[in-house]
């Protein structure tokens, strides 16, 4: 090194400069250093709020499949049933008809999804139980046909919030009563 280096201002500035910054760095390592626990403490929480939402994930697409697979099941019951089966709202309108009751009834469920049911088809549809007791219903042309009907509310939270109704024609039986 030369000794008009040591003397110039350029090379003092710089070893000025140099002394701030690693006065700087030590202040931030020291800094650093005292708070290291509320760092560690941080990625801890953002690994455990990480594993909680993968955690979540994976219940949530549990619950899916188990939905999906129980829907497709009251499908295929309902889909299958020989009984007409209705489910109906608070009010009495139905909610879901089984491919039995459009067949009887002769109405799709668009038809009569917004007004009570007793409106469509003549059926009483109150919300309390009611097990095999007959009455007359009426199809979409007006024809009227004897059935044996059961209805078993539907209760949420304590609370009623609609029903099932199943029923099956009977007029024939009827009839054959009638002719005895």
């Amino acid at each position: 090194m030369d000794i008009w280096n040591l003397w110039n201002a350029d090379y003092w500035w710089s070893g000025w400069a140099k002394a701030l910054i690693a006065t700087a760095s030590v202040g931030t390592g020291i800094y650093l250093f005292r708070i290291r626990h509320i760092i560690v403490q941080v990625i801890e929480e953002s690994r455990l709020a990480e594993q909680q939402r993968l955690d979540l994930e994976v219940l949530t697409r549990t619950l899916e499949e188990r939905v999906k697979e129980r829907t497709q099941l009251l499908k295929t019951i309902t889909d299958n049933a020989s009984s007409c089966l209705f489910m109906l709202d608070k009010n009495g309108c139905p909610t879901l008809m089984n491919p039995a009751a459009e067949k009887l009834t002769g109405f799709q469920l668009e038809e009569i999804r917004h007004k009570p049911l007793h409106e469509s088809i003549g059926a009483n549809a109150e919300l309390v139980k009611v097990t095999d007791q007959t009455d007359v219903f009426r199809d979409r042309f007006g024809r009227v046909f004897d059935v044996s009907y059961s209805v078993a509310p539907i209760e949420t939270n304590g609370e009623i919030t609609g029903s099932v109704m199943e029923f099956r024609d009977i007029s024939e039986q009827k009839k054959a009563e009638h002719n005895i």
